[in-house]
């Protein structure tokens, strides 16, 4: 069975971390955050970007997010899910202690 491409398209903080592991749990072959895929993004790469992605089935944090639109046009059967926070305040204060001050997160 082939499988389809799932992208998490959520900002950090967001439950980005677990929804990477669920996807690996049922087996995905996923990518996370990496600084220099997001460099490239930055520098205008989304073919580079686009082209590393026939090689994964799983998707979440940056990059990816920015690449929700042209994913599609490549992967139109790809899936799409977006994680929230209950609001900005909560999603702010967890970018805050998680990120800033790095307690378990």
């Amino acid at each position: 069975m082939k499988k389809f491409k799932v992208i998490g398209v959520g900002f950090h903080k967001t439950g980005t971390k677990t929804l990477g592991q669920s996807l690996r749990l049922l087996g995905y072959n996923h990518i996370s955050f990496d600084k220099n895929l997001l460099l490239l993004y930055y520098q205008n790469e989304t073919g580079a970007l686009l082209k590393l992605m026939e090689f994964y089935d799983s998707f979440e944090d940056w990059p990816w997010p920015y690449l929700y639109k042209e994913a599609y046009e490549k992967f139109p059967e790809s899936k799409f899910i977006l994680t929230t926070r209950k609001n900005e305040e909560v999603w702010f204060k967890s970018l805050i202690w998680k990120t800033f001050y790095n307690t378990n997160g």
